[in-house]
């Protein structure tokens, strides 16, 4: 997630599940698909009410679209590593 993020850095991030999912969009967080996928992402609103789009920093970094979530853990706060 550069440049966001740094190699070193410490991510603590807190889990939440269901609807409250819907007011974290646009903030960074760890998530796992209904499929058992693991993402580190940016969350954003799908096309269709219930589904999630995940974009990464890096670009040209391809989208996912589409995608129901079991939960979505935000970062809650960042510890600054001595990575460049």
């Amino acid at each position: 997630m550069a440049p966001a993020y740094r190699d070193g850095d410490l991510l603590i991030c807190q889990r939440r599940a269901g609807k409250n999912i819907s007011n974290l969009i646009g903030q960074d967080c760890v998530v796992q698909t209904t499929t058992g996928e693991r993402h580190f992402k940016i969350l954003k609103r799908g096309s269709r009410a219930g589904t999630y789009n995940l974009r990464s920093y890096h670009l040209p970094s391809e989208e996912i679209e589409g995608v129901t979530l079991e939960w979505a853990a935000p970062v809650v706060w960042i510890k600054r590593g001595g990575g460049r």
